[in-house]
């Protein structure tokens, strides 16, 4: 089905498990590329944080910081009290981590 995330973010989520930062950063994309839709049979994440939080540690892995602190932000913004994202902040934006979201 070709307006789901879903298929995207599972190929995104095994190739982040194997390693594979670029597969899952590109897995992860095409998901983003997608656009939301609520109402069909989707999970929350991923119309949410999901696709963002592959793709911010991903692309923080693959050495493009910028690009990860875009998506990471977008995480902490939607989840503001997710520990992960509490413990990432010191990797991601040092400062991120002393300062409240957006």
């Amino acid at each position: 089905d070709p307006t789901r995330r879903d298929p995207w973010i599972q190929l995104a989520r095994l190739r982040l498990a194997e390693g594979d930062m670029q597969g899952a950063a590109s897995f992860a994309a095409a998901a983003l590329a997608i656009p939301a839709q609520v109402g069909l049979p989707e999970m929350e994440e991923n119309l949410l944080a999901g696709p963002h939080a592959i793709l911010y540690w991903a692309l923080f892995w693959l050495g493009r910081r910028d690009e990860a602190r875009a998506h990471f932000e977008i995480c902490r913004r939607l989840d503001p009290g997710n520990s992960v994202y509490l413990e990432h902040a010191r990797l991601i934006d040092p400062a991120a981590s002393r300062r409240p979201p957006s």
